[in-house]
């Protein structure tokens, strides 16, 4: 008794009923765990996600080949016959899937929103997707296998690009060099350098079926670099030429060193492509740019010159090496503009005419269906034997998806311009306005697709698994300044994903 008392005195009340009949308390909750921890494991994940996309890039765009390239080594299992032919699955195959669980881990812990991309783009990129995969045929394995692949990395290099921001500058420049010194090599040998590990092509100006052009009474090897054509390599050097100038400005000291030799270097390995098509992209991606900068009516708007004052003749002692290659070749230069009556150049024009026209051809017989994505040269060749791809990424969408291709394709190709027209669209679910921060930056690089395009298909989602990461590369230049809000440039949710590390 005198306890209980005790113990009620102590309480300030005598225990009730409720009171014995009431649950336990609970135990005190573990002090929570502090943010910045989640935060720093959120960093690496980022990190570590940058590096695997970085190398997954770079491997990507210096092999023509998947099979006899850098995803082939280190092989952990092999298959007798995949899409056609024997193939050993390397290491650097898991590159995108490193990449994606590290994003996705990092995205868990930091509770960062989601990205789709304005509307405008990523409907008809949607739209393509399933028209496309409606007219896949899954009873040949090879066309499905390669199709399905180029528009799951297309998806992948847009999303990952856009919602992770990785930093694009290191891989983008290795890219040039790489390819750029290969190209240089292959030109001035007239012959492949070898690498077969990187899944160089076997190459001669003697070769059947190697890309020559005619000059000095000769054939001349164009350079092939780690493509599949010498057209291919232009429009990858173009890509990712205009797509690296954004860093320029923003790098200093060594960075900025090796980034103008990158650059220099991917010159010289477009100029030796020989590629009318590619050369014509790039003039007009400059050409949009300085236009674009100029309409530039405050600094918010525009990028900053990569040439003022001074630098403009540093510039041009910067590009000496090129200039002078240009001066030597020059007749072979000439010679893809001026010298169509020789008997390469004649043939390359009229087999395009000849190819447009039997496009033209295909699509009249399946206007609305198309003849199949993948299925295009087996429909021309059932009018001509001869007949190949045609040489216009339009009349390709139209005669394989039909008119609901087209429409896509328009719609996708045209929806930058008209987001830059009407300057504002529809509002975000975060209510951020769509915008382009730096339209210079972000439409040169269209542009220039647009020009490639209309000469070839170097540049077009279901081309091949090159093109097809080149493109969504180009797309996700559009959007990832689109949709900018209370943060800043630096922030990772918000900085360019081009600029380079300080």
């Amino acid at each position: 008794m005198r306890g209980s008392r005790g113990a009620g005195a102590q309480g300030g009340k005598e225990p009730s009923i409720d009171d014995a009949l009431s649950p336990a308390p609970l135990p005190p909750r573990p002090p929570a765990r502090p943010a910045r921890t989640y935060s720093a494991v959120s960093q690496w994940l980022d990190l570590i996600g940058e590096i695997a996309f970085g190398l997954f890039l770079v491997f990507s765009l210096i092999t023509p080949s998947w099979r006899y390239g850098p995803f082939a080594w280190l092989p952990l299992w092999g298959y007798d016959k995949l899409a056609g032919a024997p193939m050993e699955v390397g290491v650097a195959n898991f590159l995108p899937v490193i990449a994606v669980l590290c994003a996705a881990l990092s995205r868990l812990l930091a509770r960062r929103p989601w990205r789709w991309g304005p509307t405008a783009l990523v409907a008809p990129l949607l739209g393509l997707t399933i028209v496309g995969l409606l007219h896949i045929d899954l009873d040949n394995f090879r066309l499905a296998f390669l199709h399905v692949g180029m528009y799951g990395l297309a998806w992948l290099v847009y999303l990952f690009v856009l919602n992770e921001r990785p930093r694009l500058a290191l891989p983008l420049a290795v890219i040039l060099i790489i390819q750029g010194v290969v190209a240089i090599g292959q030109f001035l040998l007239q012959r492949d350098l070898g690498l077969l590990f990187l899944g160089e092509l076997p190459l001669h100006p003697a070769f059947e079926g190697n890309s020559v052009l005619w000059a000095r009474g000769q054939p001349w090897l164009r350079a092939y670099g780690l493509t599949a054509h010498p057209n291919l390599l232009g429009g990858l050097l173009t890509a990712v030429l205009l797509l690296l100038l954004p860093s320029l400005p923003r790098s200093r000291g060594w960075v900025r060193a090796g980034l103008i030799a990158a650059v220099l270097l991917g010159l010289a390995g477009l100029l030796l492509s020989f590629s009318r098509g590619s050369w014509l992209a790039l003039a007009a991606g400059l050409a949009a740019w300085w236009l674009l900068a100029r309409l530039g009516r405050s600094q918010q708007t525009r990028i900053p010159t990569v040439a003022q004052g001074k630098s403009r003749w540093r510039w041009l002692l910067a590009l000496t090496p090129v200039l002078l290659l240009l001066f030597l070749y020059r007749d072979l230069v000439f010679s893809r503009f001026f010298a169509l009556d020789t008997p390469i150049e004649a043939q390359s024009i009229d087999q395009r005419l000849h190819d447009a026209a039997l496009a033209i051809q295909v699509i009249r017989d399946a206007p609305l269906t198309g003849v199949g994505l993948g299925y295009y040269i087996d429909a021309a060749q059932r009018l001509d034997p001869d007949a190949a791809r045609v040489h216009n990424v339009g009349l390709l969408v139209m005669a394989e998806l039909g008119l609901p291709g087209l429409l896509f394709w328009l719609w996708l190709m045209l929806a930058p311009f008209w987001l830059l027209l009407r300057g504002r669209q529809a509002k975000e679910p975060g209510g951020r306005d769509f915008y382009f921060t730096y339209p210079a930056a972000q439409l040169a690089p269209w542009v220039a697709m647009l020009v490639a395009n209309t000469f070839d298909t170097m540049l077009w989602l279901s081309s091949n698994w090159q093109t097809s990461i080149l493109f969504a590369l180009l797309l996700s230049n559009l959007a990832r300044q689109i949709g900018t809000g209370s943060q800043g440039l630096g922030s990772r949710e918000e900085r360019s994903s081009l600029e380079p590390s300080p």
